[in-house]
Protein backbone atom coordinates (compact mmCIF):
# COMPACT_ATOMS: atom_id res chain seq x y z
CA UNK A 1 0.00 0.00 0.00
CA UNK A 2 2.31 2.68 -1.30
CA UNK A 3 -0.29 5.44 -1.24
CA UNK A 4 -1.78 5.11 2.28
CA UNK A 5 -0.76 7.15 5.32
CA UNK A 6 -1.94 7.96 8.85
CA UNK A 7 -1.18 11.65 8.51
CA UNK A 8 -1.76 14.21 5.79
CA UNK A 9 1.65 14.66 4.27
CA UNK A 10 2.36 17.89 2.39
CA UNK A 11 2.76 15.99 -0.90
CA UNK A 12 -0.80 14.55 -0.74
CA UNK A 13 -2.72 17.53 0.62
CA UNK A 14 -3.71 18.72 -2.85
CA UNK A 15 -5.05 15.23 -3.71
CA UNK A 16 -7.54 15.02 -0.83
CA UNK A 17 -11.19 14.92 -1.80
CA UNK A 18 -13.54 17.34 -0.09
CA UNK A 19 -16.14 16.10 2.40
CA UNK A 20 -19.87 16.62 1.83
CA UNK A 21 -22.73 16.40 4.33
CA UNK A 22 -26.24 15.45 3.19
CA UNK A 23 -28.83 17.60 4.91
CA UNK A 24 -32.40 16.59 5.74
CA UNK A 25 -33.50 18.15 2.45
CA UNK A 26 -31.24 15.68 0.61
CA UNK A 27 -28.85 18.33 -0.67
CA UNK A 28 -25.11 18.07 -0.06
CA UNK A 29 -23.15 20.91 1.51
CA UNK A 30 -19.43 21.27 2.07
CA UNK A 31 -18.19 19.94 5.39
CA UNK A 32 -14.88 21.40 6.46
CA UNK A 33 -13.92 19.36 9.53
CA UNK A 34 -11.83 16.22 9.03
CA UNK A 35 -9.78 13.90 11.22
CA UNK A 36 -7.08 15.87 13.01
CA UNK A 37 -3.44 15.29 12.24
CA UNK A 38 -1.51 13.71 15.11
CA UNK A 39 -4.54 12.92 17.31
CA UNK A 40 -4.11 11.87 20.93
CA UNK A 41 -4.88 8.30 19.82
CA UNK A 42 -5.64 6.63 16.50
CA UNK A 43 -9.10 5.13 16.81
CA UNK A 44 -9.66 2.28 14.39
CA UNK A 45 -8.15 4.00 11.36
CA UNK A 46 -10.11 7.25 11.60
CA UNK A 47 -6.99 9.10 10.48
CA UNK A 48 -6.17 6.76 7.60
CA UNK A 49 -5.75 8.39 4.20
CA UNK A 50 -5.54 6.14 1.16
CA UNK A 51 -6.62 5.38 -2.38
CA UNK A 52 -9.10 2.92 -3.82
CA UNK A 53 -6.24 1.07 -5.53
CA UNK A 54 -4.42 0.55 -2.21
CA UNK A 55 -7.61 -0.73 -0.55
CA UNK A 56 -8.25 -3.05 -3.49
CA UNK A 57 -4.74 -4.51 -3.13
CA UNK A 58 -5.31 -4.96 0.61
CA UNK A 59 -8.58 -6.83 0.03
CA UNK A 60 -7.03 -8.91 -2.73
CA UNK A 61 -4.32 -10.01 -0.32
CA UNK A 62 -6.97 -11.55 1.95
CA UNK A 63 -8.67 -13.28 -0.97
CA UNK A 64 -5.27 -14.70 -1.93
CA UNK A 65 -4.75 -16.19 1.53
CA UNK A 66 -2.11 -13.65 2.54
CA UNK A 67 -0.18 -13.27 -0.71
CA UNK A 68 0.13 -10.15 -2.83
CA UNK A 69 1.87 -9.90 -6.18
CA UNK A 70 3.19 -13.43 -5.66
CA UNK A 71 4.81 -12.59 -2.32
CA UNK A 72 3.72 -13.95 1.03
CA UNK A 73 2.68 -11.02 3.28
CA UNK A 74 0.84 -13.00 6.00
CA UNK A 75 1.11 -16.71 6.78
CA UNK A 76 -2.00 -18.63 5.74
CA UNK A 77 -2.48 -19.70 9.35
CA UNK A 78 -2.40 -16.01 10.38
CA UNK A 79 -5.09 -15.12 7.82
CA UNK A 80 -7.22 -18.04 9.02
CA UNK A 81 -6.88 -16.89 12.64
CA UNK A 82 -7.53 -13.24 11.73
CA UNK A 83 -10.75 -14.07 9.87
CA UNK A 84 -12.19 -16.45 12.49
CA UNK A 85 -15.08 -15.42 14.72
CA UNK A 86 -13.45 -13.86 17.79
CA UNK A 87 -16.60 -13.18 19.85
CA UNK A 88 -18.25 -16.60 20.02
CA UNK A 89 -22.03 -16.56 20.44
CA UNK A 90 -22.22 -12.77 20.75
CA UNK A 91 -23.72 -11.03 17.71
CA UNK A 92 -22.88 -7.56 16.43
CA UNK A 93 -25.88 -5.44 17.41
CA UNK A 94 -27.67 -2.66 15.60
CA UNK A 95 -25.59 0.46 16.18
CA UNK A 96 -27.62 3.51 17.17
CA UNK A 97 -26.49 6.89 15.94
CA UNK A 98 -23.59 8.03 18.08
CA UNK A 99 -23.39 11.58 16.75
CA UNK A 100 -25.26 13.89 14.37
CA UNK A 101 -22.66 12.75 11.85
CA UNK A 102 -24.10 9.23 11.81
CA UNK A 103 -27.39 7.50 11.15
CA UNK A 104 -28.49 4.31 12.91
CA UNK A 105 -26.64 1.38 11.37
CA UNK A 106 -27.68 -2.23 10.97
CA UNK A 107 -26.05 -4.30 8.30
CA UNK A 108 -28.22 -7.19 7.05
CA UNK A 109 -31.15 -6.92 9.42
CA UNK A 110 -31.99 -10.32 10.88
CA UNK A 111 -28.69 -11.93 9.84
CA UNK A 112 -26.13 -13.04 12.40
CA UNK A 113 -22.91 -11.01 12.34
CA UNK A 114 -19.87 -11.50 14.57
CA UNK A 115 -16.44 -9.94 14.63
CA UNK A 116 -13.07 -11.26 13.53
CA UNK A 117 -9.80 -9.59 14.50
CA UNK A 118 -10.38 -6.72 12.12
CA UNK A 119 -13.73 -7.01 10.41
CA UNK A 120 -17.44 -7.61 10.82
CA UNK A 121 -17.98 -11.23 9.82
CA UNK A 122 -21.13 -12.70 8.21
CA UNK A 123 -22.11 -15.95 9.87
CA UNK A 124 -24.76 -16.86 7.32
CA UNK A 125 -25.42 -16.34 3.63
CA UNK A 126 -27.33 -13.26 2.53
CA UNK A 127 -29.31 -14.16 -0.62
CA UNK A 128 -28.00 -12.38 -3.70
CA UNK A 129 -25.07 -11.03 -1.72
CA UNK A 130 -22.23 -12.22 0.49
CA UNK A 131 -21.72 -15.71 1.87
CA UNK A 132 -21.07 -16.95 5.39
CA UNK A 133 -17.45 -16.18 6.28
CA UNK A 134 -17.42 -12.90 4.35
CA UNK A 135 -15.79 -9.95 6.08
CA UNK A 136 -16.32 -6.21 5.82
CA UNK A 137 -15.77 -2.84 7.42
CA UNK A 138 -16.56 0.82 6.86
CA UNK A 139 -15.09 4.26 7.33
CA UNK A 140 -17.00 7.15 8.83
CA UNK A 141 -17.05 9.00 5.49
CA UNK A 142 -18.97 6.09 3.95
CA UNK A 143 -16.13 4.09 2.51
CA UNK A 144 -17.39 0.52 2.75
CA UNK A 145 -15.89 -2.75 1.62
CA UNK A 146 -16.35 -6.49 1.90
CA UNK A 147 -14.52 -9.55 0.73
CA UNK A 148 -16.02 -12.99 0.23
CA UNK A 149 -13.47 -15.84 0.20
CA UNK A 150 -16.17 -18.35 -0.85
CA UNK A 151 -16.98 -16.35 -3.98
CA UNK A 152 -13.43 -15.02 -4.51
CA UNK A 153 -14.98 -11.57 -4.76
CA UNK A 154 -14.54 -8.23 -3.06
CA UNK A 155 -16.23 -4.88 -3.38
CA UNK A 156 -15.19 -1.39 -2.41
CA UNK A 157 -17.20 1.81 -2.54
CA UNK A 158 -15.53 5.00 -1.35
CA UNK A 159 -17.16 8.35 -0.75
CA UNK A 160 -16.35 11.45 1.25
CA UNK A 161 -19.88 11.90 2.55
CA UNK A 162 -21.71 12.21 5.83
CA UNK A 163 -23.71 11.21 7.74
CA UNK A 164 -22.25 7.74 8.19
CA UNK A 165 -24.74 5.04 7.14
CA UNK A 166 -27.07 7.61 5.55
CA UNK A 167 -30.07 5.51 4.39
CA UNK A 168 -29.79 6.79 0.81
CA UNK A 169 -26.13 5.81 0.70
CA UNK A 170 -26.83 2.41 2.27
CA UNK A 171 -29.43 1.76 -0.42
CA UNK A 172 -26.78 2.51 -3.06
CA UNK A 173 -24.29 0.24 -1.28
CA UNK A 174 -26.84 -2.59 -1.18
CA UNK A 175 -27.52 -2.20 -4.93
CA UNK A 176 -23.77 -2.08 -5.64
CA UNK A 177 -23.13 -5.32 -3.77
CA UNK A 178 -26.08 -7.09 -5.40
CA UNK A 179 -24.89 -5.96 -8.84
CA UNK A 180 -21.37 -7.25 -8.13
CA UNK A 181 -22.67 -10.72 -7.28
CA UNK A 182 -25.05 -10.72 -10.23
CA UNK A 183 -22.26 -9.71 -12.61
CA UNK A 184 -19.95 -12.37 -11.18
CA UNK A 185 -22.81 -14.91 -11.38
CA UNK A 186 -21.81 -16.24 -7.96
Amino acid sequence: MADTLFEVAPNIESRLAGVKFRGQDGAFVDFEIGPPSEPEFYGMGHALYGTALDYARYLGMYLNGGTLDGQRILAESTVTAMLANQIGDISVPRLPSFTPLSADFELFSGRRLTHSMGFVRSEEDTPGMRHAGSQGWAGVLNSHYWFDPNANLFGLIMTQSLPFADPRFMSTYDAFERAAYQSAAV
